[in-house]
């Protein structure tokens, strides 16, 4: 019998718990409700619990309470999507209650048990019932009344029977679990590191991993380079429209041969026009038979990348600008909108914290600001200003059209910035057209691999076999009687072509609507629309 969980078995415990979890990842995102690519949940928590493999193998821990707080620390800054984060916050109640212990009884982990529950519950400001956060609660509400002579065997044969348990009953909670006919994956998670926890104690030794290799990525930080200058001037001004029916989209196909980096952003009144040039006049005679012009900013590029060369030391400026997207096109646009650095990651791909604590960390800002981009990676942004020493902001963009609504939107003289950031991308409606990865039910409609599938701001809204008519029923649901205009950003694997035909296409089936197609170069979306 083992009566206390010394400073090895905890680090054994551990380590099998992140290689058991890795082995079964895919069984975990498999339970995902929605079938589109997403940073699954196993793959999330997998490489949340093998950073922490990774800082213990590099630290020389002294007791078992040394092991639960490395875990902790490392988990929190290796977190990746929202599983990763809650999962992080769980960690890090074990480690409240642990960190300053030699060894470990049954009893000192009941209690941190509930520790663990409540840290956790705690960091979600709206937590739901049939996730995760029941599992662990309900664990630890069960395990109260175990008697604390129990072994350490004993105690994880009771945790994994009580999980389970508790597993089992999150379809009754959650009604979309039920529709979809799956427990919660986050749920299943944990109940997986914890089965590897029990296997480890009943083979005696570590779980072996069956990767090859266990690494955890490291998502780069993309900034703003000095790459060869093709028009030398940054234009960017308001035109105050003379007639409210003229459109932004009209202007940018008239000044479009004149530069690049073309942008016209278009509102009732204004339209907001950003170009690279080299013939400032030239655009700014020509906006002029559209309306009156204000905020007029014209940038010298070229000087400015010698200035950027000749100077070492970078100088404090007001707001820094982190964000996170993927796609050439899109990280392309980001960066000409005043994004000042760019963290690779989005659907497939969730940044950890540690990755955006890092992009901050070489920020030369007063304040900063990160636009997620992305539902599953506000959390993990979260925490990475939590844990950042500078002034960090979270604009809370969920999809790539809100972060280019708060980057057009952005004032760097304005003193609420962030206002007015959070303002416009509150005003954006998002659609997503994509492939389906798997077979399910989603509030009864009936999706199988391959089909093509349609969401908007967040919920399924069609799929079948035909894409125009998925797109189609998309576009239907997208707008309404304010829209006034749709851009369509295309993907990799969509020509240019088949993205213009499409613009053609809608545009005549929505006369009062302008539809713009750009090149985005996304990942797993083969089209994203941004509704304004």
């Amino acid at each position: 019998m083992i009566h206390e969980i010394d400073k090895t078995l905890m680090q054994n415990l551990f380590v099998s718990a992140a290689h058991h979890l890795d082995n079964n990842k895919q069984i975990i995102n498999d339970l995902n409700v929605f079938p589109v690519p997403d940073g699954d949940t196993g793959t999330n928590m997998s490489m949340t619990m093998l950073s922490a493999e990774k800082a213990l193998l590099e630290k020389d821990c002294v007791t078992a309470g040394d092991v639960v707080s490395c875990v902790a620390s490392a988990t929190l800054r290796g977190a990746r999507g929202n599983s990763g984060v809650i999962l992080s916050q769980i960690m890090r109640g074990f480690a409240k209650a642990l960190s300053s212990i030699n060894a470990i009884t049954a009893d000192e982990f009941i209690n941190a048990l509930s520790s663990a529950s409540k840290t956790a519950y705690r960091a979600v400001m709206k937590p739901t019932e049939g996730t995760i956060l029941t599992v662990i609660r309900r664990i630890s509400e069960t395990l109260e009344s175990l008697d604390e002579d129990d072994d350490i065997v004993s105690l994880f044969e009771a945790i994994v029977k009580s999980g389970n348990e508790a597993l089992a009953e999150t379809p009754k909670l959650l009604p979309v679990l039920k529709n979809a006919g799956v427990v919660d994956a986050g749920g299943k998670g944990l109940m997986v590191i914890f089965e590897g926890m029990l296997l480890a104690l009943q083979i005696g030794t570590v779980v072996e991993a069956k990767n090859e290799a266990v690494s955890v990525p490291t998502v780069q930080a993309v900034v703003q380079g000095n790459e060869e200058i093709t028009f030398g001037y940054c234009t960017e001004f308001l035109i105050r429209k003379n007639d409210k029916k003229l459109h932004g989209d009209l202007f940018r196909k008239e000044i479009a041969n004149q530069g690049d980096s073309v942008l016209c952003i278009d509102d009732v009144d204004i339209i907001k026009v950003h170009i690279h040039t080299d013939n400032p006049g030239v655009i700014l005679e020509r906006a002029l038979v559209y309306g009156s012009l204000s905020d007029i900013k014209i940038d010298n590029l070229r000087e400015q990348a010698e200035e950027r060369m000749d100077n070492q030391e970078i100088p404090l400026k007001k707001y820094g600008i982190i964000s996170v997207a993927a796609g050439d096109g899109i990280v392309s646009l980001m960066q000409e909108l005043g994004a000042d650095t760019i963290v690779n990651g989005g659907q497939t791909m969730n940044p950890s914290a540690e990755d955006l604590l890092a992009a901050a960390n070489t920020l030369s800002a007063e304040k900063i600001f990160i636009l997620p981009n992305n539902s599953n990676i506000v959390l993990t942004a979260e925490q990475a200003a939590d844990m950042s020493e500078k002034d960090v902001t979270v604009i809370k963009t969920k999809t790539i059209p809100q972060g280019i609504a708060a980057l057009m939107a952005f004032d760097a003289d304005a003193d609420a910035a962030a206002e007015q950031m959070r303002d416009a991308a509150a005003m954006v409606g998002t659609g997503l057209l994509t492939t389906a990865v798997r077979d399910t039910n989603v509030d009864g409609l009936s999706i199988h691999k391959d089909d093509y599938l349609a969401l908007c701001d967040g919920d399924i809204v069609a799929a079948g076999e035909n894409e125009a008519s998925v797109m189609q029923k998309l576009v239907e649901t997208l707008i309404d009687e304010e829209t006034s205009c749709v851009t369509v950003l295309y993907g990799e694997g969509v020509t240019e072509e088949e993205a213009q035909k499409y613009e053609e296409v809608l545009a005549v089936e929505h006369e009062d609507i302008e539809f713009t197609a750009i090149y985005g170069g996304q990942p797993v979306y083969r089209y994203i629309l941004s509704a304004e």
